[in-house]
């Protein structure tokens, strides 16, 4: 197990945590980014991850609303809060073991990973779909705010990943005895 000297209320501080929070606080920003830009050969609209989620496009127009999309902003919330609250000293209202971090850190990470996946290939058919459609094609293009907050998710995944292969590593490797430069082994 990968250790640094901080230690916060029995939760040893890991460098794979580490990655996992900052990933999580990235993509939480990152929703608030421009995710889509859908045009045509009339207009231009920028929509960022939060309007895609409730559906309220700039200055109030409609639009659709994804709320599927919440779920990428609860998980990386969850992972914000069980791993950032011990280091500015807070405690949680629940129990969490060590062990349940990593597996925390995955969860969040898939979810994440998933919801951007599937309103990928959903968005631009949604959007070309009825009558004005046929008479004029949208273009559907993901934006800085997507790729990045896709980019984290994946980073939240692979931290939970390593994290659980160094603490079953760490849990497998039997004790090494430890030996003493100054005493005699004889």
């Amino acid at each position: 197990m990968i250790e640094t000297s901080k230690q916060s209320k029995g939760l040893a501080w890991q460098n794979w945590q580490k990655i996992g929070l900052c990933a999580a606080i990235v993509a939480l920003i990152c929703f608030f980014m421009p995710w889509v830009e859908i045009g045509s050969a009339f207009s231009m609209l920028n929509l960022t991850g939060w309007q895609l989620a409730t559906g309220i496009g700039p200055g109030g127009s409609g639009a659709l609303g994804r709320p599927s999309l919440f779920l990428i902003l609860l998980s990386m919330l969850a992972v914000i809060v069980v791993i950032g609250a011990p280091l500015i000293s807070r405690r949680l209202p629940i129990q969490i073991e060590p062990r349940q971090i990593p597996r925390l850190l995955i969860a969040a990470g898939g979810l994440s990973l998933l919801v951007i996946v599937y309103q990928y290939f959903n968005l631009n058919s949604e959007i070309n779909r009825g009558l004005l459609s046929a008479i004029v094609r949208a273009r559907v293009e993901h934006v800085s705010g997507w790729m990045l907050t896709m980019l984290c998710s994946v980073a939240v995944l692979a931290a939970g990943i390593m994290e659980l292969r160094a603490n079953n590593n760490a849990s497998s490797s039997p004790p090494t005895p430890r030996v003493d430069s100054w005493t005699d082994q004889s």
